[in-house]
């Protein structure tokens, strides 16, 4: 089933009304015929649940800097971990460390972090920490301005899409988990394209990205009709990507796959749990996904 918002269900959580540019949502159940009835068991959880108490364990009952780095890997610091939801709201951090960040601004504060707050669909809901309500994305403002400025800031209520460093945060307490920072981001909403309702993609890959395989699906809206046929525009690879390998396909002609990989590599972690920018490796594009008649 492919709606704009879906049940609404998330978008109700996350405080967001349905509108003209929400995304596409696509929901898959077992169906016993052509017609139904239909099993609406959830899609099966993603990562594994911290145990109890997880957060003081990683950050050792206290706080950085008085014993653990400012943020802990929960999985390892290279293995990807992906998570699906709805823009909450984003918007610089208020106070930042400038001794865990390589660009920050003015004192008192030194705001460094552009922060995503995500209402992650049920089934990523195994990675929330002491925070049950919203997934924290982090990632240094300097590393992200050029892709949110060229293609668009994150909104309110548009689909994202992360995969990166899932961590509890240790610089204070309650221990939530964040994903810190991502190596592979998409927003996704529907907009006006070629006169037609279309889903579009933005899509960044950071210098932070280790190579492993990472796969997006960007599902356009509702079909139009039973005989439209599925339209992609997409950026030409030589012009969106360094060092990266971007192929994708259209799995049964319904939507669009789009996979990254790229050679292994994996950048330094300092002392305090600061995962270090390397350049030379990126993407950014835009993508159109829409039905033709």
């Amino acid at each position: 089933m492919e709606r704009q918002g879906g049940d609404l269900s998330t978008l109700s959580e996350s405080g967001v009304s349905l509108t003209d540019n929400s995304p596409t949502i696509w929901q898959q159940f077992s169906c016993s015929g052509n017609q139904g009835p239909c099993n609406l068991s959830p899609p099966p959880p993603v990562g594994t649940t911290p145990p109890p108490g997880a957060g003081r364990l990683f950050c050792q009952g206290t706080t950085y800097p008085w014993g653990p780095p400012e943020w802990v890997a929960i999985s390892g610091d290279y293995n990807l971990t992906p998570m699906i939801g709805i823009v909450k709201s984003s918007g610089m951090s208020g106070e930042d460390n400038p001794g865990a960040h390589e660009y920050y601004g003015d004192p008192p504060s030194f705001p460094s972090d552009w922060d995503i707050h995500v209402r992650p669909f049920p089934q990523f809901r195994r990675l929330f920490g002491d925070n049950t309500n919203s997934l924290e994305v982090e990632v240094e403002y300097y590393f992200v301005q050029y892709f949110f400025v060229s293609t668009g800031f994150p909104n309110r209520g548009d689909l994202i899409f992360v995969s990166g460093r899932w961590i509890f945060d240790c610089g204070h307490s309650p221990y939530n988990t964040e994903i810190h920072p991502p190596s592979v981001m998409a927003l996704m909403r529907t907009e006006t394209y070629n006169g037609r309702p279309a889903t579009v993609a933005n899509i960044w890959v950071g210098g932070f990205y280790p190579g492993d395989p990472v796969d997006i699906d960007i599902f356009p809206p509702p079909r139009s009709s039973p005989d439209a046929s599925l339209v992609v525009v997409k950026p030409l690879d030589s012009n969106a990507a360094t060092d990266v390998k971007v192929e994708y396909s259209t799995p049964s002609l319904k939507h669009v796959r789009v996979r990254f990989t790229a050679s292994p590599r994996r950048v330094p972690v300092t002392d305090n749990g600061e995962m270090k920018w390397q350049r030379g490796r990126g993407y950014q594009g835009r993508w159109y996904v829409y039905w033709s008649n």
